[in-house]
């Protein structure tokens, strides 16, 4: 899959890693908790809390290095419920943090929450293309307002060729995709569409131009209502 080689190339190194213990786990939640409460929308703030933040970040990337050591070859090996379960933990809480970054306008250290946002999800949730979708584009679009657009282009094509397929299954039928397919549909457009404004014109052989056709036709479908059983 691209999205996987486009994060795990930056992920797994070649040394395994120990699993937390209790005590620095609950170090990391809290200090992670402290992050998420902390104003960091003027600059005075970011200097003063500046070292601080990127230390947390980098403990969080760490910790996330071992669920994604402990996850390699999920879903088709299985893994614990424990390595899953800190694994969307993470998933959760860096997505928080995206958000917060991106509420404070702090677009640099939104752009290291968000990788870490995609990194472990991509290693827990390969498989569900409605979280992965979300946590992806919000990396590239950090890259892109960081005019990193080399990169930006690529989580964004990576996207692009990893979820076309869903769309080549849903374009012959009838119905509307579900809900998270449908989420999955509507990030494969947004990546399509910015792909195109940063001018990629086709994807492995693919015209995004008619390939955006083709999602948008799928996605205008109307739901139809599921009707009552009788009894």
């Amino acid at each position: 899959m691209a999205m996987l080689q486009a994060m795990r190339s930056m992920i797994f190194g070649p040394k395994r890693v120990s699993w937390p213990s209790a005590q620095e786990a609950g170090r990391l939640r809290d200090e992670l908790q402290r992050m998420l409460e902390t104003d960091f929308s003027d600059q005075t703030s970011r200097e003063r809390h500046g070292e601080w933040v990127l230390e947390t970040l980098r403990a969080l990337e760490e910790a996330i290095s071992r669920v994604q050591e402990m996850a390699r070859g999920y879903p088709e090996r299985p893994v614990s419920a424990d390595v899953w379960m800190t694994g969307a933990e993470y998933s959760t809480v860096a997505r928080a943090l995206t958000a917060h970054f991106k509420e404070a306008g702090w677009v640099q250290r939104e752009e290291s929450a968000s990788g870490l946002w995609a990194k472990v999800t991509v290693a827990v949730n390969s498989h569900y293309y409605h979280l992965v979708g979300p946590a992806m584009l919000a990396n590239a679009d950090c890259h892109r307002r960081l005019l990193n657009t080399e990169r930006a282009v690529e989580l964004y094509t990576s996207v692009i060729k990893d979820f076309v397929f869903l769309m080549d299954d849903w374009l012959p039928e009838a119905e509307a995709p579900d809900d998270e397919e449908g989420i999955a549909l509507e990030c494969l457009r947004l990546a399509g569409e910015c792909a195109v404004e940063l001018g990629v014109r086709e994807v492995e052989g693919r015209d995004l131009k008619r390939l955006l056709g083709d999602v948008g036709r799928v996605l205008s479908r109307e739901r139809r209502e599921e009707e009552p059983s009788g009894y």
